[in-house]
């Protein structure tokens, strides 16, 4: 009977105690890359491809920004690419050093391979370029965009050029890296007497490779009469009917 009595007073339907319900934990949110500091960031992307740094600029103005810090881009391989004459500028105006457009094909922005664009002023408003290595060796590129890339590229201190088409405009450019230690102007068409006349501006000048790029004898004397007493190096390759004695 007592047994019969202590079920139904503990049964369900007898009991009137309320048991509040147990709420959960609140979540912890987890953080966010867009709550992390600017350096953290950085350093995270420092360890991307270039490719990937690219994407990056499109993600949002933060990121755009932290990108374009001259630490992510020391150098930048480019070689065997088709590429538009004014996005150099743009990979320039990161803070690249090195930067190898090696066998690349630089496309004009204008018509008839003329670079009409006045850089100038456009590049008033960046940084300045810390450029130092440029290889553009057995590239294709119209000689007027040559040209108005050299005339910015004043911090350059070792400058290849092989199989290029100069002019005397080129090596006028030229005069304004006044750090240029290396020259590299093998198989250059184009080379003139009064072009490598410039050259006598470059006073830090120790290396000079002009092989296969002057086939007269008036180039050769113009050169001489142009070396700095810098040089150490000088290869004249390809020039020996030029050095002979015409008497002999």
């Amino acid at each position: 009977m007592s047994s019969e009595r202590t079920a139904e007073q503990f049964s369900p339907k007898h009991s009137t105690q309320v048991i509040p319900a147990v709420s959960a934990p609140p979540k912890s949110n987890p953080s966010q890359i867009s709550d992390l500091p600017d350096e953290v960031v950085l350093n995270v992307f420092s360890y991307l491809h270039p490719i990937y740094l690219v994407k990056c600029t499109l993600v949002c103005k933060r990121w755009n920004q932290i990108t374009k810090d001259p630490s992510l881009w020391p150098r930048l391989d480019l070689g065997l690419k088709n590429i538009k004459f004014p996005h150099i500028f743009s990979v320039l105006n990161l803070g690249v050093k090195y930067l190898r457009l090696a066998q690349s094909k630089i496309v004009s922005a204008a018509k008839n391979g003329a670079a009409i664009i006045d850089y100038s002023a456009y590049l008033s408003t960046w940084r300045p370029l810390r450029i130092q290595y440029l290889d553009l060796s057995m590239s294709s590129i119209p000689v007027s965009c040559l040209n108005e890339l050299l005339q910015h590229c004043c911090t350059i201190k070792k400058l290849s050029l092989e199989s290029l088409e100069v002019n005397e405009q080129t090596f006028s450019c030229l005069k304004k890296a006044q750090d240029l230690d290396t020259l590299n102007l093998c198989l250059c068409q184009g080379v003139s007497p009064s072009g490598v006349i410039h050259l006598k501006a470059l006073t830090k000048l120790e290396s000079l490779n002009i092989a296969w790029a002057l086939r007269d004898r008036m180039g050769i004397i113009a050169l001489i009469d142009s070396l700095s007493h810098s040089l150490k190096r000088l290869n004249l390759s390809g020039c020996r009917d030029s050095l002979l004695d015409p008497g002999n």
